[in-house]
């Protein structure tokens, strides 16, 4: 199987995959991804108590897909405990 050489020049849109399919994230779906989990600006905070917040994403009439993101404090908790766990399906 040949690799294909990592490149960082922005790419154009990816194509839309079927269920079937698979999409590795790449550098810049990650910076993607950390923008939104950042931001404030559209999302309401609906709970926080202990350490645990939780926000919605407002939601538009059309869209059947909802987000919503969490902030939890994890005190004397390692990293690769916490990662292991949030990833363990």
């Amino acid at each position: 199987m040949e690799k294909l050489a990592a490149s960082t020049e922005p790419q154009g849109p990816r194509p839309v995959l079927g269920r079937e399919s698979v999409q590795v994230p790449d550098d810049q779906d990650f910076r993607s991804f950390r923008s939104e989990c950042e931001a404030e600006v559209g999302w309401n905070l609906t709970y926080s108590r202990a350490g645990v917040s939780v926000w919605v994403q407002a939601v538009e009439m059309d869209r059947t897909l909802h987000k919503i993101k969490c902030r939890m404090e994890c005190c004397d908790v390692p990293a690769e405990t916490l990662y292991d766990v949030l990833h363990d399906i």
